[in-house]
């Protein structure tokens, strides 16, 4: 199982890359944001947490807490016994519903699953070089809960 090693005690504006992406660590919300550009507009989150049968591999449906699973693809973390795992290497979540470990949990393993979303408003570069904010669109971008 590969983990993710955020650093540790970040300050506020560190950069962190992950699978390719970069984040930014946000003092004032304690996550580490993948920021593409704008400032954040709103930031929200589900924890769903699952308890592990003998060689589970496949999480999905209603959760511990009553909940039924819900994601934006490539919008999650997973941790299995509070160690935080890494998509396509520990596990495969593709389709918004259900993720699927590549090794069996052990009965009693806990996975918990979070789904974040950030919503941002979106900075343009005019075409004197300077920097507005189209108020009029929001997009969504991923998080990591950090540490």
């Amino acid at each position: 199982m590969a983990a993710v090693n955020f650093p540790n005690s970040p300050t506020d504006g560190e950069t962190f890359t992950y699978e390719g992406k970069t984040f930014q660590w946000s003092a004032a919300n304690g996550i580490w944001v993948r920021k593409p550009n704008g400032p954040v507009a709103n930031i929200s989150g589900k924890t769903y947490e699952y308890t592990a049968t003998a060689n589970q591999t496949v999480f999905s449906g209603t959760d511990d807490n009553g909940d039924t699973l819900l994601y934006a693809v490539d919008n999650i973390l997973v941790h299995r016994n509070g160690i935080l795992i890494v998509s396509t290497v520990d596990y495969v979540a593709t389709d918004g519903t259900s993720v699927v470990l590549q090794s069996p949990a052990d009965s009693g393993d806990t996975i918990s699953i979070v789904a974040y979303h950030v919503a941002y408003q979106p900075t343009l570069v005019g075409a004197g070089g300077g920097e507005g904010i189209d108020t009029s669109a929001v997009y969504t971008y991923s998080i990591l809960f950090g540490a």
